[in-house]
Formats: C-alpha cells, sequence, structure tokens
C-alpha cells in the first residue's frame, strides 16, 4: 500500500528560446570504413581486449579482430578499421559528425565521450547522451541541457563546439559566465526538464555516470564533471598505457571483465512475477532495446505474441500467467540467437504452460468512493484544448526520452519573454526553424493560433497573427501576434496551440507575458536585522506602489538564495520560503532544523514569479553571539505550514483532503469511476518494480482512494461483483492450485452477476487526471465502429459509412450535434439527417430540409457528432468542414487622389486604396473572388510610430469622421485623417474563416499644392465662448460673414483640416461632452443660414489661440480667438484679424487699419448702412427695444452681438453686445438693438447704393469699442 500523497498535474512551462541546432563538417581524422551500427542502446560486442603493439585490440569470442564501433559494459569504442587499434581523441566519421575518444588522461582510455567534457585548456563542450542513433555525437548551435540552454560554436575549424561564455552568441543572446542564455539583468532561462539530459539516458538514474572522461551525471556546474574530475568516468584504466601483451594490465573494460562472456539482455531484479490479487502478470523489464528485439518463452511456451507494452517504448512488458508458478522466462536475442534466463518460480514445471490470449483479462473496473466536488464537476483539456473523455493511451513513459512528435512539425523554436505594459499592450514574436519542405508547407498553410490556459482550457479559439518566412539564417518562421487581444492580456503562462490546414498535426509552445513595470523587495519590519538562522520577510511593490501577487494563484514558483561564499541554493516552498500576498518571507531555519541562512554577510534572495521580471534583493545577516546560538527562531520564526505569527490576519485554510487527481481540498462528493483495466494494471506494475512516473502513482493513487464495485468485459453487458470475482480467483489458487482467468470465470460463474450500475461516471485517464463526466451508456455495448467520410467542404452533405461493422448503421436511434441535448430529427417538417433504405450509410445534411428547414448546420469548422446505437457504446464523431478560400495577397491599388505634382506613391492627407481579392483575370478564383471582402470583420493599423489602433467602418465611425474604412466588394478604403504623418504604416486585415493578412506602405510628406486657383476664405466676423450645461459642453463658436450666403454655406460644409493650436479637430455631427477635439457646423437658429463653426473648448488652452482651416481649393485661413475669462464674464468678442492669409488679406491690411479711425462725435454724422449703432448717437437712435437703466453700473455691462449687414434679423433670438458709451454728462449708458425694420430698411438703402464698395471686415464688426467703428458706405 503506498502512503497516501497529494500529486498535481500543473503545467508550468518557461517561456524560452528553443535551439537550433546547426551542421558542420570540417577536416580532422575521420571515421571512414566502419560498419558502424546505429548507437542507441545497441548490444554488447563479446571478446577480449588485447595489448598489442603499443595500443589495445579487441578479439571477439570467435578470435576475429574487432573493427569500427564496438559496445562494452562500460561504454562504445572506436577501432580502427585498418588495423584494429583502439582510437582515442578527437575523431570524425564519414557524415562529418565529431566524437571524443577518451585519452588515458580523460579517464577510460577509448571510451566515447557523452555529456560534458572541458578539456586542458578549460574550454566547454557537449556530447549527445540521448540514445537517437547519434550518441556521443559533438553538439554545436543552441541546445538545451538540464533545462538550461547554451551554446556551442558551429564555426569550422579547431574552435567548433566549444561553449560560449560570458559573452554575445553571434546571434545577439546574452549568456552568462556559466554558458546559460541569460537576460543582460542576469535572468536565467529555465525550464526543468527540458532538453538533453547531461547523463546518457540508458543510465539509471540509481547509477553514477561512467560514460567516459568529460561527462556528468549531475549536470556542469562549476566544477562538477570535467576530464580529471570526480565526476568523470572510471579510473581503472593504466594510464601509462602499460603492461604486458596480452595481459589485462590497464584494460579499458578491466572493471567489469568478470561479467564478460555473460549475456545481460534484462533487469534480473525488474523481471518477475506481479500478483494483483484478482490476476498475475509475468513482468519482463529489458536492458537494452525493446520487446520488438527479442522472442520470449515461459518454461518452453512462446508467449511473445501475448505480451503487452507496459511502458510506451516496450522496454517493460507483461504476460498475463495461465498458472501460479512458472518457472523461467527465456529472451532470446533475434539479432543473434543469444539468450537469457531468469528464474522467476522455484523447482521445474511440470508441464507446459498455455500461452493463453489478449481478451482473458478485464476489459474495464468500476469503481466508487468519495471524490472531492471540485475534482467530480472538473473538465480536463487536452493538447488542443478539447474536453477529454477516455485515455487515448493505458502505457506510460519512463525512458527519459522525449516524444515523438510529427515530422512536419517544426521542432526547434525561440519565444522570448513578452513584455506588456498595464494594459496589456506588446508584441509576440514566435519564431520556427523551418529545415524541411515538409516544415515549410506546414508554416505556410498555418491556420489558427488558440491561446490555452495551464491547464489546455481555450481562453481565446482564434489569434490574429501575421506570418513572415525569413531566410538571413536559414528558413525561419516569423509569428507575430499584437496584444491585447481576447483574454490575453494579463500577466502570466499561457500555451499557444498551432494547427495548419496542411495536416492534422499541431503545435504547443508556452507563452510567458511579462508586466514591463519592476517590481521590487523591500526588507519589512518582521526583522530588519536578521542574524544567522532567522526569518526575515520582504514587501514586494511596484514602482508606483502597484500592488503584488494579486492573481489567484501564488506567482512565485522559485527563490535562490545566494550565500555570502557564493553558493546558490534553491530554497524549498512551504519549508523554507512562502508568499502571502505581497509579502515574500525566508525562512533562516527550516522546519528539519536546517539552518539555512548559515553564513553573516551579504545574501543576495531572487525571486523567480510567473508574469514579472525577476527580482533580487540583497540582505546583511549578522552573527550570533554565543548566547542566542541555542535559540535561533528569534523574531516570531513562523511555522512555514501556517501564517507568519506577527500576522492578525485570519486565514481560511481549505480542507487538506485531496485525491491523486490534483485538487487541493474542499467538500466531497460519493462518485463513480471507470478503470481501464489495462491502464490500472500497467500502473500497478510500474509501482511494484519500483519504476514509476508520476502519472502512473497518480492513477495507483486513485485505485487505492476508491473501492472496487464491479468488473466487465469489453462489451459491459454484464457488471459482475469485483467481491465475488476475487474470491473466486483466490479460491481456485487456494483449493486446487488452477489459476482462473476472467474470460474462464464469465463461464462457470454463478451468482456474480449485479445489477448496480450508476447513471453517470467518470473515467481515470492516462495522468491520473478525471475524464468529463459521462453517461453509463458510453460504456455499455459493443465498441462502435470507426466512421469513414467525416470530412468536407463547406455546403456539401457528409456521408457517413462503416466498412467494418455492416449492422451499425441499422442500428442508430439517435445523432446528436455539438453537445446538444436535443436529437436531430429526421422527419417531413425537419429533416438533418437520413438513413440509406440499405442502411450502408447516414448523410448528414449541409442545410436542414422539409418544411421547417432551411438552417445551415454544417457551418465552416468542427462539429462533434454523438451517435447513439443500440447494443453499441455511444461515440462521438468529429465532422471537419472546410471551406475553400480566396488566394491573393493584398497590395496598393492606384493612387487617384494624387495631383499632379505628387508622385504615384500615397502622400499626407490622402485616402489610401488598398486591393483585397483575387486578380479579375484568374479564373481559379472567379468563383470565389470577393469572398474575403463579404466575410471582413476588422481593419487595424499601425502607424510609423509603431501605435496600433482598431479602425471603424464609416458606418460604426459617422459620416463626419475621415478616421474610418470604406468597404467594397473587391477592396477597401482608409481615410485621409489615418494619414497626419509621413512614414511607414502597416494595415492588418481580418476575415472569418482566414488567416489575418498584411500589407506596409509608405506614406510620403505631402506635396506642394498650386496656388494660383485658390480662392478666399470667407471672413471671420466675431468668436462667442458659450457656457456648458448638463448635456452639453462648453464650445467657442466662430461666426463667419455672409454676404454671399452660398460662398460661405460651400466652404463651412467642405471637407476641411482644422488645428487649433496645433491640435487636429475632428468633424462631428454634434458635440459631445464624453469626446475631445471636435467641431461642427451650425445654422442660424432663425433663418437657417448656415454661417458658424462651432469648436469644443477643450483645445482653447493658450491666452491667445490660433485656428488654421485649410480647405482644398481656398486659401489657408488663421485667425486668432481669445481664451475666455470667467472673472469678466465675457461670453463674446470680435475675432481677431487673421495672422495668415493669402497676399491679398497682407495688402489690405492697412487699408482696413485706416478705415476704423475715429469718427468725429457730430450727432448728424449719419447712420451706417451697414445698420451698426454708432456709439455716439445713441439717443438718437432709441428704437421700440427700451434702453437698459441708465444707472447700471460698470460691472453690469454686457457685449451685444451686432447683425451683419445685409441680414437685418437673422439673429435676433442671438445675444447681442452693447457697449457702454461716456455721455455729455459722464453718465454710462448701453447701446440698443436694432430692430428688424430698421435693418431692413438700411439693408435696402445700402444695396442701392454702391454696394460694390462694402468691405468684408475681417476682423469682426460687431464688438467695436468706442474707440473704432465699422467702415461706413459712401453716400
Amino acid at each position: 500500500m503506498i502512503k497516501k500523497k497529494l500529486i498535481r498535474k500543473t503545467v508550468v512551462p518557461v517561456l524560452t528560446a528553443a535551439c537550433v541546432l546547426s551542421q558542420f563538417g570540417i577536416s580532422w581524422a575521420g571515421i571512414t570504413g566502419s560498419s558502424q551500427a546505429n548507437r542507441d542502446g545497441g548490444i554488447y560486442t563479446q571478446g577480449d581486449w588485447k595489448y598489442e603493439n603499443n595500443g589495445w585490440k579487441h578479439y571477439e569470442v570467435s578470435g576475429t579482430l574487432s573493427a569500427g564501433w564496438i559496445k562494452k559494459s562500460s561504454g562504445w569504442y572506436y577501432l580502427n578499421p585498418e588495423n584494429g587499434a583502439m582510437m582515442t581523441g578527437w575523431v570524425q566519421d564519414e557524415k562529418g559528425i565529431r566524437y571524443y575518444l577518451n585519452t588515458s588522461k580523460d579517464g577510460t582510455e577509448g571510451q566515447m565521450c557523452s555529456g560534458w567534457y572541458q578539456d586542458e585548456g578549460g574550454t566547454w563542450f557537449f556530447f549527445n547522451t540521448a540514445n537517437d542513433g547519434t550518441l556521443g555525437a559533438m553538439k554545436t548551435g543552441w541546445q538545451w541541457i538540464d533545462g538550461y540552454c547554451y551554446y556551442f560554436n558551429t564555426a569550422d575549424g579547431t574552435d567548433m563546439g566549444r561553449m560560449y561564455t560570458g559573452q554575445t552568441t553571434p546571434d545577439g543572446f546574452f549568456v552568462n559566465a556559466d554558458g546559460r542564455w541569460a537576460e543582460f539583468d542576469g535572468t536565467v532561462h529555465y525550464e526543468a526538464g527540458r532538453g538533453l539530459a547531461s547523463a546518457p539516458a540508458a543510465e539509471n538514474t540509481k547509477k553514477t555516470a561512467s560514460s567516459g572522461g568529460g561527462s556528468s551525471s549531475s549536470g556542469r556546474s562549476g566544477s562538477s564533471g570535467g576530464g580529471n574530475s570526480s565526476g568523470g568516468g572510471n579510473s581503472s584504466g593504466n594510464e601509462n598505457n602499460g603492461g604486458s601483451a596480452g595481459g589485462n594490465e590497464g584494460n579499458p573494460d578491466e572493471e567489469n571483465s568478470s561479467q564478460e562472456g555473460k549475456d545481460v539482455f534484462v533487469h534480473a531484479e525488474k523481471t518477475k512475477l506481479v500478483d494483483l490479487g484478482w490476476i498475475q502478470y509475468a513482468v519482463i523489464a529489458f536492458q537494452e532495446g525493446s520487446i520488438d528485439d527479442y522472442t520470449i518463452d515461459v518454461d518452453g511456451t512462446d508467449i511473445t505474441d501475448v505480451c503487452t507494452n507496459v511502458d510506451d517504448d516496450g522496454t517493460v512488458v507483461k504476460w498475463q500467467t495461465t498458472l501460479w508458478k512458472p518457472n523461467t522466462i527465456t529472451v532470446t536475442r533475434t539479432s543473434d540467437g543469444k539468450e537469457q534466463g531468469v528464474k522467476v518460480g522455484k523447482g521445474s514445471a511440470a508441464e507446459l504452460p498455455e500461452r493463453g490470449s489478449l481478451d482473458s483479462a478485464p476489459s474495464a473496473i468500476l469503481t466508487n468512493g468519495s471524490i472531492s466536488v471540485f475534482d467530480y464537476w472538473l473538465d480536463n483539456y487536452d493538447k488542443d484544448g478539447n474536453v477529454r473523455v477516455r485515455p487515448e493511451k493505458t502505457t506510460f513513459h519512463i525512458s527519459g526520452k522525449s516524444q515523438e512528435t510529427s515530422p512536419e512539425i517544426p521542432a526547434d523554436y525561440y519565444l522570448p519573454d513578452t513584455m506588456i505594459d498595464k494594459d496589456g499592450k506588446g508584441r509576440i514574436q514566435l519564431k520556427l526553424s523551418l529545415k524541411t519542405l515538409a516544415q515549410e508547407n506546414w508554416f505556410d498553410q498555418l491556420k489558427t493560433i488558440k491561446v490555452l490556459d495551464a491547464e489546455n482550457s481555450i481562453l481565446n479559439k482564434s489569434l490574429v497573427f501575421t506570418t513572415v518566412i525569413e531566410t538571413e539564417y536559414g528558413k525561419t518562421g516569423v509569428i507575430t501576434v499584437q496584444l491585447p487581444q481576447t483574454n490575453l492580456f494579463a500577466r502570466g503562462r499561457y500555451q499557444l496551440n498551432l494547427s495548419s490546414g496542411y495536416s492534422r498535426a499541431t503545435m504547443i509552445v508556452p507563452l510567458h507575458l511579462v508586466d514591463n513595470r519592476l517590481f521590487v523587495m523591500n526588507l519589512n519590519t518582521l526583522n530588519p536585522s536578521p542574524k544567522k538562522g532567522e526569518d526575515f520577510a520582504f514587501d514586494i511593490v511596484g514602482p508606483d506602489g502597484e500592488s503584488f501577487g494579486t492573481e489567484i494563484l501564488s506567482p512565485i514558483y522559485r527563490v535562490d538564495l545566494t550565500k555570502p561564499s557564493g553558493k546558490v541554493k534553491s530554497l524549498t516552498n512551504i519549508n523554507q520560503w512562502y508568499e502571502i500576498g505581497p509579502m515574500l518571507h525566508i525562512c533562516g531555519t527550516d522546519t528539519d532544523d536546517n539552518v539555512i541562512t548559515d553564513e553573516s554577510g551579504i545574501y543576495t534572495v531572487t525571486a523567480y514569479a510567473d508574469g514579472y521580471q525577476t527580482m533580487s534583493k540583497k540582505v546583511e545577516v549578522g552573527s550570533n553571539s554565543q548566547s542566542r546560538e541555542d535559540d535561533l527562531k528569534i523574531f516570531a520564526i513562523a511555522e512555514p505550514h501556517g501564517i507568519d505569527a506577527m500576522s492578525s490576519a485570519t486565514v481560511a485554510i481549505p480542507d487538506g483532503g485531496s485525491s491523486g487527481s490534483g485538487s487541493s481540498g474542499g467538500s466531497k462528493m460519493n462518485g463513480f469511476l471507470i478503470f481501464d483495466h489495462d491502464l490500472l494494471a500497467n500502473a500497478l506494475i510500474l509501482h511494484e518494480i519500483n519504476d514509476v512516473n508520476e502519472d502512473s502513482e497518480a492513477v495507483v493513487q486513485w485505485w487505492y482512494d476508491q473501492k472496487a464495485q464491479a468488473v466487465m468485459d469489453e462489451n459491459a453487458e454484464v457488471f459482475y461483483d469485483f467481491t465475488h470475482y476475487l474470491n473466486a480467483v483466490k479460491d481456485g489458487k487456494l483449493g486446487n492450485g488452477e489459476y482462473l482467468s476472467f474470460e474462464k470465470y464469465k463461464e462457470i460463474q454463478t451468482g456474480g452477476e449485479t445489477g448496480n450500475r450508476p447513471y453517470q461516471i467518470k473515467r481515470v485517464l492516462e495522468d491520473g487526471k478525471l475524464g468529463t463526466v459521462e453517461s453509463l451508456l458510453s460504456v455499455v455495448g459493443k465498441t462502435a465502429p470507426a466512421l469513414k467520410g467525416a470530412e468536407g467542404m463547406l455546403g456539401e452533405d457528409l456521408v457517413l459509412t462503416s466498412d467494418k461493422d455492416e449492422e451499425y448503421i441499422s442500428k442508430i436511434t439517435a445523432l446528436y450535434l455539438d453537445n446538444s441535448a436535443i436529437a436531430l430529427r429526421s422527419d417531413d417538417y425537419i429533416t438533418a439527417y437520413r438513413i440509406s433504405e440499405a442502411k450502408e450509410n447516414v448523410t448528414l445534411l449541409a442545410k436542414t430540409e422539409g418544411t421547417g428547414g432551411g438552417t445551415l448546420q454544417l457551418t465552416e469548422g468542427e462539429h462533434k457528432l454523438r451517435i447513439a446505437a443500440d447494443g453499441y457504446k455511444e461515440q462521438t464523431v468529429v465532422l471537419h468542414v472546410v471551406k475553400e478560400l480566396e488566394t491573393f495577397k493584398l497590395s496598393l491599388a492606384e493612387n487617384s487622389d494624387k495631383t499632379d505634382a505628387e508622385e504615384a506613391a500615397y502622400h499626407v492627407g490622402q485616402m489610401v486604396y488598398i486591393n483585397a481579392a483575387a486578380d479579375e483575370a484568374d479564373e481559379s478564383q472567379k468563383k470565389l473572388r470577393g469572398d474575403f471582402m463579404k466575410n471582413l470583420t476588422g481593419v487595424t493599423l499601425t502607424d510609423p510610430d509603431d501605435n496600433t489602433r482598431k479602425v471603424l467602418s464609416k458606418e460604426q465611425g459617422g459620416i463626419f469622421s475621415q478616421d474610418n474604412y470604406e468597404k467594397g466588394d473587391y477592396s477597401f478604403t482608409l481615410q485621409k485623417d489615418l494619414f497626419q504623418k509621413a512614414g511607414r504604416y502597416t494595415v492588418l486585415v481580418t476575415a472569418d474563416g482566414y488567416t489575418a493578412k498584411t500589407l506596409a506602405f509608405e506614406i510620403l510628406e505631402a506635396a506642394e499644392q498650386p496656388v494660383e486657383n485658390e480662392k478666399s476664405a470667407p471672413g471671420v466676423e466675431t468668436t462667442k465662448y458659450v457656457k456648458g450645461t448638463n448635456w452639453d459642453p462648453a464650445y467657442y463658436r466662430v461666426t463667419f460673414d455672409t454676404t454671399d450666403e452660398k460662398a460661405t454655406k460651400e466652404y463651412l460644409n467642405a471637407d476641411k483640416t482644422v488645428i487649433v493650436n496645433g491640435i487636429p479637430y475632428k468633424k462631428a455631427i454634434l458635440l459631445s461632452a464624453s469626446r475631445q477635439n471636435e467641431f461642427k457646423v451650425s445654422k442660424d437658429d432663425s433663418y437657417g443660414v448656415v454661417k458658424y463653426l462651432d469648436f469644443t473648448a477643450d483645445g482653447f488652452t493658450e491666452e491667445e489661440n490660433e485656428v488654421v482651416i485649410e480647405v482644398n481649393g481656398y486659401e489657408t485661413l488663421t485667425f486668432m480667438v481669445e481664451l475666455f475669462d470667467p472673472e469678466e464674464g465675457i461670453e463674446g468678442k470680435s475675432a481677431s484679424a487673421p495672422l495668415k492669409t493669402e497676399e491679398e488679406a497682407a495688402e489690405n491690411k492697412e487699408e482696413k487699419t485706416e478705415s476704423t479711425e475715429e469718427v468725429p462725435e457730430s450727432p448728424g454724422a449719419g447712420k451706417a448702412e451697414e445698420a451698426k449703432e454708432e456709439p455716439e448717437i445713441a439717443e438718437e437712435d432709441k428704437t421700440e427695444e427700451a434702453k437698459e437703466d441708465p444707472e447700471e453700473t460698470e460691472d453690469d455691462k454686457t457685449e451685444v452681438v451686432k447683425e451683419e449687414p445685409g441680414k437685418a434679423g437673422e439673429d435676433k433670438t442671438e445675444d447681442t453686445k452693447e457697449e457702454p458709451v461716456e455721455t455729455a454728462e459722464g453718465e454710462t449708458e448701453d447701446t440698443k438693438e436694432v430692430t428688424v425694420e430698421e435693418k431692413e430698411e438700411d439693408t435696402k438703402k445700402a444695396a442701392d447704393s454702391k454696394k460694390e464698395e462694402i468691405q468684408n471686415d475681417t476682423a469682426g464688426t460687431d464688438g467695436i469699442t468706442s474707440g473704432s467703428k465699422g467702415k461706413v458706405p459712401e453716400e
């Protein structure tokens, strides 16, 4: 019984660079003419070493002189093919692969080096440790070793293979003094378990390395490993190469010479009988190769064909015995017929045992027990984000070899940590090394990138990404993803799932999003002056006081402590460090009373956290006085399992009970589990022979946490009580010694059937997790056959057939599509599928038919069809519906807006036209042309400053805005306000069913425009500040001269560029307090004359605010607007004279100045024909509107905007300015507003006189002070 424990299955991928392997070839001492076998385990060469002619030679048992590669129990050797002499030092084979064979100084002379090797000059090299056919080959380029990434020189010459240290690699990455890939801030990239092991994979974990000089089973750090280090190879060889000819002195394999002549194929201690109680197996564990290399018999019966694998590679196999006490298992090597026998029983077999059959064991076992509610209802997902239901395999991976991947999947990738800001903005750039044509094709047809969390749950089904192939360092596929995107904007660890239309094979790449803000650790008051063995703690905060540790789970996953002596210790979570929110607690003494801070001096604490940059802090630890040496637990050293003793916070600790699935407590419930019998047996066997991994132990844990209820065969039509079956087996063993198989039990049992059946179950998966909740119907019945025809084109029906079980189609009772609980209909009202009259196939219609039909049910993508059939287990068929896609590349259309002065390229302020469809002349794309634009979903634009924005459609952005895109049938247009700056732009376009398309293009500076035919802009008369309300924002109103109403209307309604104090303003229909920098065109409320431009007040920040208006075909208009002063309460002012008009306006400036000289105060001076009031004759020009109280103080004066010449009465609803005038008596008097009748009369008179001489006073004439007048027309 194993100890009950919590087994966690947490994926913690570390985002790091993949190492690109480089080929090399130089002319060194070559290996030629060898009959070299792949060094992937191989077989031992039998024979003896002899020292002849000043060198070692090997003679086989037959007396033949060995040549080429041979394997002895101490390792691999290479013998000169010409004379058989053992070679040492550097050698190179005919393929250009280099090896190092130990010299006498390195250890066992002639032994092939694998793992780390350091030459006499201190240079490190690494030789392949994987049994992949190139064991011992020197590695170059980037290599992952023991979770770290190193770079080895690839250049030809004697320096090839040298490990880079403390420098930048040729491709621009930094490696530290240990040769490990790191950031310039010292952060080392590490991924536990990744890459090659520093010791050969064939070595047992309990055995130290003996692979020769320079190799080290414990990896390379400091002085471990190396040519003459203690971590090197055997030292039993004679360093002097002395000894008599034919003697064994200095025998390179002397330490194993006592085993020569023995054939050792299997591990004798692991090859034995394993009795599980209800079934017994004979287990064979191979030391070399797998079952494919041998035949096996038990007491004379060949059982090879009825053995099944326990592990993935077949290095451990099992046979269900047909008797309780077999005697001897004999393994025969098929290559040479040599045998090895292992005695597993006592005495001799009385008779020849039966072979048995593969179907004699149970198929599954039903169990019942307590399961956490969390585990029961938690769904687990496969690497593609699909919900897992049942085990995909029943064997376990224990060899340590990397799992095989599809050849079209790029094996090497580079993806550094991706920095994001507080808003999640950043850029992912993934590089894939494309070494084969298949990999290029897979990359070219890359279709979808999903985002998964650590548990493979889908967060984003389809990232927007772009691809390009670089060729500077071989072919490299580059994938770029702009952030943020849906569910991908927060710091932390994710996984990217890449799928291609080229094949079903998918690729998983770990992703790490890191906050670009550097959080720091500050020593807190728990122990501000720690001594040796005392605890201390840090508060972790962001640069602006941001909180740390706001994630659900603790982000810190590793803490390193560098002692004053330079030794680095990785602390253990919980008993040596722990985190509570933003506090990191370091234990000076752990729970086993081991003193962690056992040196006085300066320590460096380095914390690694998911989603954060590496954090380091120096802490000084003082010496203890003698009186304090006996009591190190000062300053309330807390038990690491609990909470800081100085904290008053109450923390709820959940129920610690847990099952093997990895949950961490919580409430429990009763549940039923199904164990695949073969999976369970394999896990229990590995546990028995002590050759386990985490997955197998998780399965075993579930078994011991549950109680077996029933056992069943493959069809599960009958459930047999497990206790009844177990006792029947035991009774047979203890009675007459008969072995009772399950197959025979079913035939002879009576009373063993049970009617107890649960409604729903969960299956135990191969990694100890649980599948999703299922109905028991998924277990009962014959196994449904695989169906053909599950793939088709969009719009086509799918015809499903079975050529292995002709009866299955006729037994179908219901179909369920895409997890629906409602079965598909097949009647006159709605027909979703049809079963053929001959019951040979079932047709799933793309679009439903019938009276209520017409719905497209087979849309593009993946669908799941659950099929129920009488007498069969329910099965789910995955349907794939693909769409034929339009093929093209985005391109710039001709610039139709360019002027004669411009080049063909696009310029600042111009609309950009982009072709987004197949060529019209391409017949193959004729039916598809325009499909991309029909399915257009979005446009994103990146400007020259690398700012990315989503571009709205014209319908979304509004008819007056000019920074949207306009969609056409085969193209789209980017509006002119998107291009305010010259430089390189990149547009990214997405459409349903298509991968994103991009186009980069240049925008040039605007060309100089001819000015000969430009028209004059209408003059500005007044500016007015209007206060905001609860609904409307404050704004500045500019009134334009409307002498020519049509011309003014045309000018104001034209597309224009408006700049206020250098800030671009956008056109809007209505102004809003929620938007800034906008303007709108307004009409006079009384007569509907277009005469105003209203500007939101946010851009008017200066005492004098410059407004520039540019309209195509008109002179540029520039004028100043005074800032509204709330203390003065002035809301209407005359506009300042335009700063910059064209030449004519400049020439008229002097004229206008003269026209505004003071008019004599004679009361008979005559009324202005422009209907303007003269302050001096206020008394004579009284109107119906009574004059304001003459005794009004100066503080109560208001300005009145006067009517424009020729437009009397248009603005009578508008506030008017009144200028105070000093009367002869010294009293302040307000001018009156001119009545409508008087203005109409004056306007008529003015029209009859010299109308052509009326001046357009651009400085504004409504708000003239008492010292100036508007220009009066001559009589």
